[in-house]
């Protein structure tokens, strides 16, 4: 496989809406998966503006055949504010997840001692509703293909942040269960809360991110956001499709499909 000429084909069908042949790229590892991840961001029009954990389900893991949970740059180029009309590609299946998102306020290192959840909490400056559109420019299912997706920018179309809030609103909240409901065209499509990722909470899953080898080398920044993997399980969408996700006191999340 020649990894930039690799690189770019699957940059220009994440762009312009086109699928790939599965096989006819060749991944032989994770480690490899990840590299390739890494030569698509290069191609990136906007900066970046943080990260995303995918598979934080048991279920979900499972699914895409993999032992742990992956991760991906996000950029600004895919990256909505609330309330926002989002770009979709009507010829691509999508899916839609509400995610917590937290918002550093200062940098985190990975270090010789293991990052922990009150590290994460106590650089945090704020945490947020948000929604993340999925979907792999490779012609194929999520089911089993847990490798792919780690190489097509986990698989992340476009992601959506909710608004600010303050900072004693949301530090007196359980994380370890606060409660979120995702709404399609005004039709409840999926519930769910902030403790089902493998990590039992969002700061938890921001710390393996952390400390995980793919990306501990540069580590995470203040003003980052981290997408810290699904609170409601996946669903699929459609161009024209209006999506909201009530997260409670941390407040509505709303965006349309484009």
């Amino acid at each position: 496989m020649n990894l930039d000429r690799t690189a770019a084909r699957l940059h220009a069908a994440r762009r312009d809406g086109h699928a790939i042949d599965p096989a006819s790229v060749t991944l032989a590892s994770i480690d490899q998966a990840y590299a390739l991840q890494q030569a698509i961001a290069s191609h990136a029009e906007s900066p970046r503006i943080g990260m995303k954990i995918g598979a934080t389900l048991a279920s979900a893991i499972e699914l895409v055949a993999l032992d742990e949970p992956f991760h991906a740059p996000l950029f600004g180029e895919n990256h909505f504010a609330n309330g926002a009309n989002v770009p979709v590609h009507a010829d691509r299946p999508v899916f839609i997840e509400a995610e917590f998102v937290i918002e550093l306020g200062r940098d985190l290192i990975a270090t010789a001692k293991p990052m922990t959840t009150s590290r994460v909490r106590d650089a945090t400056a704020s945490v947020r509703g948000g929604l993340e559109l999925v979907g792999t420019r490779f012609d194929m299912p999520f089911a089993a293909n847990g490798i792919r997706l780690i190489a097509d920018s986990g698989s992340t179309t476009a992601t959506v942040v909710g608004d600010v809030i303050e900072r004693n609103t949301w530090e007196s909240l359980d994380f370890t269960s606060h409660p979120v409901s995702l709404y399609i065209d005004d039709e409840r499509a999926a519930i769910g809360h902030s403790g089902m990722s493998l990590g039992g909470n969002p700061f938890a899953m921001a710390a393996w991110l952390i400390d995980h080898p793919a990306c501990a080398h540069r580590g995470l920044h203040a003003g980052d956001f981290i997408y810290c993997g699904s609170a409601t399980g996946v669903q699929p969408v459609n161009r024209g499709n209006r999506l909201r996700a009530d997260f409670g006191v941390l407040g509505e999340l709303t965006a349309t499909l484009v």
